[in-house]
Order: C-alpha cells, then structure tokens, then sequence
C-alpha cells in the first residue's frame, strides 16, 4: 500500500514539473509553434505519453487503493460478523456479512479478485518450480554425500578390521598376562586364608578355653553364693522357729498368770452359810448368792507377723534391662555392643548373675579379632 502511494505520489510531482516547465518555456522563451514541433517534435509527444501515462496511472491507483479499501473493509466487517455469531447476535452477524459480500460484488473488486487469485497461482507455481529446483539439488548433493559415506564408510570397516586385528593381539597378550597374576594371586589369597583360618581357629580355641576357665570360676562363685545363700535361708528359719516358740512360751505364761489370779479370787470369797437347827418356822429371806467372776478368755495366739519382702528397686529392674539386652546382643555376635551393656551392669553391681563371664568373653573375642585382622 505504501508503495502504490510513493508511486502515484512521484508521478504526480512528474505531471507538475512537466507544466511547469512548459509554462516557464512559454514565458520565457518565446518563440514560434512552428519552430518548436519543427525542432522539438519527439520531446512534445514524450511528454503527452507521459502525461497520459501519468493519468492513466493515478487512475489505476486510485482503483487500486479503492479495491484495497474494500478489502480491508470486507474483512472486517466479515471479522465483525465471526465475532457477533460467537456472541450470539446472529442479525448482527448477518448483517456485517452482507455488507461483506456487497463490497466485493463491484466489477473492479472482482477483476482485483481475479488478478489476486491469478498471482497466488503463480507465486505458487513459482515456488513449486523453486522447491523441485531445490529438491533436485538437494537429491544430488544427497547422492553425493551418500556415495562419500559409502567410500568413507569402506574406508572405515577396512581401519576398524585391522585395529580389531591389532586389538585381539593386544587382547591376547594382556589376558595371558593377567591370567598369570591373577593364579598369582589367587594362589596367595589361598595361603593367606589357611593362615587366617588356622589363626581363627587357634583364637577360638583359646577363646573357647578362656571362657570355659571363667566359666568354670564364675560357677564356682554362684555355688558359693547359692551355699551361702542357703546358709543364710537357713539361718533365718532357726530364727524364726525361735521366735515363733518364745512367742508361744510367753502366751502360755501368760495363761497361767491369769488362771492364778481366777483362783487366787475364788479363794477370797466367803464361804457359804451352815444349816441351823430347826425352830418354828419363819419366813426368812433368801440368801442372795454371789456368782463368782467368769473367768477370763485365755488370749489367743497371736502368729509372729513375718517382714513383708522388699520391692524391687528400680535399679534392679534397670540392671535386669541392660543384662537382657546384653545378651540379646551377644547371641547376635554383637560383642561391642554386648560388652558396653555387660560393663554397665558390671559397674552397678560386679557380681550380678554371669556377667563378670560375659565380659571376659567379649574382651577376648574382639581381641582376638583384632589380631587377625
């Protein structure tokens, strides 16, 4: 668009030039009609075709910005329409889009159709010609490069066979070479592991007579203990037996103190009256008998109350805890952990249960495989 108006913009400063130079002609340089078509013929009908050219060319421009202008304004009112049949205004729509179709009904909007239509087709065919054009390049610079890849590719398999070849020589060598030291090796793993494994056995074994020895101590001393303890079972029953016959002793003293003093009681009271010589007789008042005292229940035997058993500390219960755990550890061979829970307990209380064994045997176990390693 801005084209076609540079263009009719230049021409019609051509058109002015073109009079005004004549006019100048005229004015100032007077001379005859004859002379000048005589003189200048070809020059004045130069200028007439260009002037005609001239108007025939604002001409067609304008045509062209006029059809252009209907263009622009038939597609937007088709755009308006598509929007208003989006919305739901289909009168409106209907309305744009006949406005629409009025605009491209004129003649000269439809040979601009026409040569529109006619430049598509040959900018198409044009860039039909191009793309065959370029395809066709395209094919041979394929086949050519196609033809360099066969020719390097044959050159390539021909290399890779003789670096395949050159490879399983190497290949062959560097196997030798490492079958060699790996029987080398595995030679000495084999030597070091009978010597591991008749280490491993000589400190289980002393491990083994090691713990037998603490064992054999330890059981010794729980034997002590349990004798002892017996002892001291036994010990406390005599006690008890003792205490049990005091106690009977002395309720059955004081049984006897009380049925003394009963009959010391019966013994005071006065004695009961003679029977007189008969006489005429007389109403006399009975004697009034005075019941002796009952006699006090003896007292029961009360049973020596026994100490109730201590309760357990909560020390115990945490020492019991960590022997448990300990153990539970040591049957899974975990002697660190074993040993820590082991020395705990150890700390509070060294002669609970076994455990002066278990830390021995944890000791020697990690120091045994210390060693070894």
């Amino acid at each position: 668009m801005k084209k076609m108006r540079l263009f009719t913009f230049i021409t019609i400063l051509v058109f002015l030039f073109s009079n005004t130079l004549l006019a100048e002609t005229d004015t100032k340089m007077p001379v005859k009609k004859e002379s000048v078509e005589k003189n200048m013929p070809s020059y004045s009908l130069s200028l007439k075709q260009m002037i005609e050219q001239a108007k025939k060319n604002i001409k067609k421009v304008d045509d062209e910005i006029r059809v252009r202008g209907n263009e622009e304004k038939a597609r937007e009112h088709f755009d308006k329409g598509n929007q208003l049949y989006k919305s739901g205004d289909l009168a409106g729509a209907k309305e744009e889009w006949e406005k629409a179709l009025k605009l491209t009904d004129d003649p000269k909007m439809k040979n601009y159709i026409k040569r529109q239509e006619k430049n598509e087709r040959e900018e198409m065919e044009k860039q039909e010609r191009a793309a065959k054009e370029k395809q066709r390049k395209l094919d041979e610079a394929k086949k050519e490069k196609e033809k360099a890849a066969r020719e390097a590719k044959r050159e390539a398999e021909r290399k890779q066979k003789e670096a395949e070849k050159q490879a399983r020589l190497e290949a062959k060598k560097k196997a030798a070479r490492l079958k060699a030291q790996q029987k080398a090796k595995e030679r000495a793993a084999r030597e070091a592991k009978r010597e591991a494994e008749r280490k491993q056995k000589e400190a289980e074994k002393q491990a083994r007579l090691e713990a037998k020895k603490k064992a054999a101590q330890l059981k010794a001393q729980q034997k002590a203990k349990e004798k002892a303890a017996r002892e001291a079972k036994r010990e406390a029953e005599r006690k008890q037996k003792e205490a049990e016959k005091q106690a009977r002793l002395e309720a059955k003293k004081k049984a006897d103190e009380k049925a003394r003093v009963m009959a010391d009681e019966k013994k005071a009271l006065p004695p009961p009256p003679k029977k007189a010589a008969p006489v005429a007789p007389k109403k006399v008042a009975p004697v009034r008998k005075v019941a002796p005292p009952a006699p006090k229940p003896a007292p029961k035997k009360v049973a020596p109350v026994r100490p109730a058993p201590p309760a357990p500390k909560k020390e115990d219960e945490k020492l019991s805890s960590a022997y448990k755990e300990g153990l539970s550890l040591y049957s899974q061979k975990d002697y660190d952990g074993a040993l820590k829970k082991f020395k705990e307990v150890q700390a509070v209380d060294p002669k609970y249960s076994r455990v002066g064994f278990y830390v021995t045997s944890c000791e020697y176990i990690i120091n045994s495989r210390a060693r070894n390693r």
